[in-house]
C-alpha cells in the first residue's frame, strides 16, 4: 500500500545492517513490512524498504559501488604485501649466498695455510664460531688467549688460526684492558705433574679401591680412589664447569664438567673447591682437593663418567 523496495533477507544479514545500508529506520521497516518479531529473521524472507524507489535503487547501487572499491582496496593491498614479502625473500636469499660465498672464501684461504679475524657479534659462541670457519675450539682459544671463552664482548676480534697448525698464542694484553673478573675462588695446591693423552687423565694419584656396580643393593656410580685430605683433584679433560658446590645430595662438595664431546664428569667428597659454574677449565688444571665431606667414609674421590650427562658408566674404560 505504500512505495518501497522488496529485499530478500540473505545468510547473515541483521534488520540494523539491513536499514543501515539503505539509510532508512529500523521501525519504518517494521511497520511496512510489518514484522511481528524483527530481531529474528529468515533466509528468503521478503522485507519492503520504504521509501522512493529510485532513491532506493540510487543507495543500493551506492552500495554496491562501495563494496566493491573496498574489495578492490584489499586486493590491492594484499598484492602490495605479497609483492614486500617476494622482494624480502630475495633479498634473504640474496644475503644468504653472499654470506655463504664469503664463508666459503675465509675456509679457502684457512686451508691455503693464512689466518683471519673474526669479529664477534650478537649471538657468537666459541662453538658457532670454530664451526663457521672448520676450525676446532681449542685453536681459537689458545691463538687468542683466551681466559673464559664463554665470556665474548660484541666487537671482540678473535684471531682464527689455519685449520692442523699450531697456533701462535697470542701477546698478553695489559691487566687494565681485561674485563673486571669475577672475585677468583682460594689458590688450590700445586697439581703433580701428569701426562697428556688424547683423551683423559687420571684426576688423582691412587688405586681405585672400590669399583662402579651394585653394593649392598645399590648403584654405587663411580669408582673411589683415596688420599690425603687437601691433595688435589684435576680435570681429566678440558670443559666447562656446569656445577660446583655442595647439592646436599650425599656427594658433599663436588664439581660437574661438561666435555666438548657431551661427557659429563662428576669429582665428589672434596675438601676445598677452586673453581665456579662457568667457568673454562683445562685438562690437568685443579679444580678442586680431596675430603671427606657428605656421605663419607673417609678422605677420597669418588669419580663418575656420564656419557651426554645422562645415566653414569664405568669410569675405568675411560682412564688410561
Amino acid at each position: 500500500s505504500q512505495p518501497g523496495l522488496i529485499y530478500t533477507v540473505k545468510q547473515g544479514d541483521t534488520l540494523e545492517d539491513i536499514a543501515n545500508r539503505y539509510r532508512v529506520p529500523q521501525q519504518r521497516i517494521i511497520e511496512a513490512t510489518p514484522l511481528d518479531r524483527p530481531e529474528y529473521l529468515r533466509i528468503g524472507q521478503r522485507l519492503l524498504i520504504p521509501g522512493d524507489v529510485g532513491e532506493l535503487i540510487q543507495r543500493q547501487k551506492e552500495m554496491i559501488a562501495a563494496q566493491k572499491a573496498r574489495e578492490e582496496e584489499e586486493r590491492r593491498q594484499q598484492e602490495e604485501e605479497a609483492q614486500r614479502q617476494a622482494e624480502a625473500q630475495a633479498r634473504l636469499q640474496a644475503e644468504q649466498q653472499r654470506r655463504a660465498q664469503q664463508m666459503e672464501q675465509e675456509r679457502q684461504a684457512l686451508l691455503a695455510g693464512g689466518s683471519l679475524t673474526h669479529t664477534v657479534g650478537a649471538g657468537d659462541t666459541i662453538e658457532r664460531i670454530a664451526a663457521r670457519y672448520g676450525v676446532t675450539q681449542r685453536s681459537i682459544i689458545q691463538a687468542n688467549n683466551l681466559r673464559n671463552p664463554h665470556w665474548l664482548r660484541i666487537g671482540q676480534r678473535l684471531t682464527i688460526p689455519a685449520p692442523g697448525t699450531q697456533p701462535t698464542p697470542a701477546p698478553a694484553r695489559r691487566a687494565q684492558s681485561q674485563p673486571q673478573a669475577r672475585p677468583a675462588p682460594p689458590a688450590p695446591p700445586p697439581a703433580p705433574p701428569q701426562a697428556r693423552s688424547s683423551g683423559f687423565i687420571w684426576p688423582v694419584s691412587g688405586q681405585i679401591t672400590s669399583g662402579f656396580g651394585y653394593r649392598r643393593g645399590r648403584l654405587h656410580a663411580g669408582v673411589d680412589i683415596p688420599g690425603p685430605v687437601g691433595s688435589p683433584i684435576v680435570a681429566v679433560q678440558e670443559g666447562v664447569v656446569i656445577f660446583a658446590g655442595n647439592g646436599g645430595d650425599g656427594y658433599g662438595n663436588r664439581v660437574d664438567i661438561r666435555h666438548p664431546n657431551g661427557i659429563v664428569t662428576r669429582y665428589a667428597h672434596g675438601h676445598q673447591i677452586y673453581v665456579s659454574t662457568g667457568q673454562y677449565v683445562q685438562q690437568g688444571q685443579t679444580i678442586m682437593s680431596r675430603g671427606s665431606t657428605g656421605w663419607s667414609t673417609g678422605p677420597h674421590l669418588h669419580f663418575e663418567v656420564r656419557p651426554g650427562g645422562g645415566a653414569p658408566v664405568d669410569p675405568r674404560p675411560y682412564l688410561p
